[in-house]
């Protein structure tokens, strides 16, 4: 523990600023203090060795007491140096506990570790530029805690604290997963307007689409395939871009396919050998739905019970047309 002392007390004598106390009158302070602590500690622990447990926390405190020297001198953050100061100058009050000094010199440990995340996170948003998607859209990657609480806050949604926030926090860290905030242009300004979920831990795919209050986020199709284009991701498990006809298979090729008739119904079918994506014109004149059939085991699964009664309504009425439209399982 002396060395300890003598480099508290030769890192004192370096700075020697104004502000600070004499290293003597710290030294002498603490020494009588120690003293007391390691008495104590022995008078808890029933024998006459010093415990392990009270050397450590010494040893841990003159650390922190050294550290502290050079936080007072210069810190990025006035608080901690102010912090810094405060502690030093409490070495030498009368009749200072040396346990109460430890609680003191930790705390100043996590506020300095707590600047320090605070400086790591604004260099990494700093680092991060907008992209955008349009005249209206943008988009912003969410690369600190601030910021998701933030973005969360701004869309009402479990971003905004508690043990959601933690858990994906925990996500991004990890790397396993990227958290994107939509902006959206109006007259008074950029404002949030969706949020997206991106796994990242093999082909990049959006697990969850949200906007505000956890409302179903409504995009044009243009601005969902420029938003998908720009995450690198697959959206066909999402609402927001399956409604609109957003699927990773049309993204860059939409082939033109001419429609059948089947009633009222005008249904265009983009077959491929792992999925059938179909947009139905239910009556003329009215809104366009789209649905993806897919392979799952040389199983055909879909996203909508009425998917499956549109394909028998399809292959009655044009048996002999959908033979060269619908691959066969072992396509």
């Amino acid at each position: 523990m002396r060395k300890q002392a003598t480099r508290l007390g030769k890192t004192l004598q370096k700075a020697a600023l104004p502000e600070l106390p004499p290293h003597r009158a710290v030294l002498r302070r603490l020494g009588p203090a120690l003293d007391a602590f390691y008495g104590e500690a022995r008078e808890r622990a029933g024998y006459q060795r010093i415990p392990k447990k009270a050397i450590g926390e010494a040893h841990r405190t003159f650390g922190h007491l050294v550290c502290a020297v050079g936080h007072a001198q210069e810190h990025f953050d006035g608080n901690v140096s102010k912090d810094a100061r405060r502690l030093l100058k409490s070495t030498t009050h009368p009749g200072v506990s040396f346990e109460n000094l430890s609680r003191r010199a930790s705390k100043h440990a996590g506020l300095v570790l707590k600047a320090g995340r605070r400086r790591a996170d604004e260099e990494r948003e700093a680092s991060v530029q907008p992209v955008n998607i349009g005249p209206r859209h943008r988009l912003e990657e969410l690369t600190s805690k601030r910021k998701l609480r933030a973005a969360g806050k701004a869309l009402g949604n479990c971003l905004s604290g508690g043990e959601s926030l933690a858990a994906y926090w925990s996500e991004v860290k990890g790397g396993t997963a990227e958290f994107w905030v939509l902006h959206k242009k109006g007259n008074d300004g950029w404002k949030p307007h969706g949020l997206f979920h991106v796994n990242t831990t093999g082909p990049r795919e959006i697990v969850d689409c949200e906007g505000p209050k956890n409302r179903l986020l409504k995009l044009k199709r243009k601005v969902a395939e420029a938003v998908l284009r720009a995450l690198r991701a697959s959206g066909d498990d999402v609402e927001t871009f399956t409604r609109v006809g957003a699927f990773t298979a049309l993204l860059n090729d939409r082939p033109k396919v001419e429609p059948f008739h089947v009633g009222q119904r005008r249904i265009r079918i983009w077959c491929y050998p792992e999925e059938i994506i179909l947009k139905v014109r239910h009556r003329p004149g009215g809104k366009s739905t789209w649905s993806r059939l897919y392979r799952w085991d040389d199983t055909w699964l879909g996203d909508d019970e009425a998917l499956v009664g549109i394909l028998a309504d399809l292959l009655l009425a044009h048996a002999l047309a959908s033979e060269n439209r619908f691959p066969a399982p072992e396509a």
